[in-house]
């Protein structure tokens, strides 16, 4: 018994091996690549996201959708079929809000995380912020819940351009390795068929951010 307890305190004062986060302690903004891009999807999930889904499908592209915690528990039927997809899930924090200056960014970003187990079984190992507000403090709280902190290095700017111009923007800045910022929303979905085509007239692939990254160089 006595031997029990003691090899008892000895397991629980050893150290344990924490996995290592990629990107640790920096943000990746675009990964070295020779044929790869990431079209990432922040928020807005709703009307648009099967019509979003069904052109990636028809172009065989894999994309990585940054969700809110609310989202995902208020719409788990459209999360869940992503999943089926094959698109990548990863924590945009519980709310929409700029988590530089929330009093317990942590939780918000670990409410996200079990709302993502929750709904599709899976734990995010990615997280980007909203609004792209971050700093060394949240870089911390991400990577120690097992997250690499994404931003992106193209932007769509669907909030404000049509989808003509978005295509045309996209394409004009789009070289492979880079990470593409869209939203759920009806610009972006209008001017994804046009952006994918091109994208397979230069040979290149769309996947998602875990992909991308897969068998990078780290810094």
């Amino acid at each position: 018994m006595r031997a029990a307890l003691a090899i008892g305190v000895v397991l629980a004062l050893a150290p344990v091996a924490i996995a290592t986060v990629p990107y640790e302690g920096t943000t990746v903004e675009r990964v070295p690549s020779e044929t790869r891009v990431a079209l990432t999807f922040d928020e807005s999930l709703g009307d648009e996201t099967r019509p979003i889904l069904r052109i990636l499908r028809r172009h065989d592209a894999q994309s990585t959708f940054f969700q809110l915690g609310t989202e995902m528990r208020a719409e788990p039927g459209l999360v869940r079929a992503r999943a089926r997809n094959g698109h990548e899930l990863a924590n945009h924090a519980w709310r929409h809000r700029d988590m530089t200056r929330a009093a317990h960014p942590a939780q918000s970003l670990r409410r996200a995380q079990r709302a993502a187990y929750k709904t599709v079984g899976v734990t995010p190992t990615l997280f980007r912020p909203p609004f792209a507000e971050v700093d060394d403090r949240l870089i911390r709280i991400a990577n120690r819940q097992g997250m690499t902190v994404v931003m992106f290095s193209v932007t769509a700017m669907d909030w404000t351009l049509s989808p003509a111009y978005i295509s045309a923007w996209v394409k004009g800045e789009l070289e492979p390795g880079d990470i593409v910022l869209f939203h759920q929303v009806r610009n972006s979905r209008e001017a994804l068929p046009e952006i994918l085509r091109w994208i397979e007239e230069q040979g290149w692939e769309a996947v998602t951010v875990g992909e991308l990254m897969d068998g990078a160089p780290q810094p």
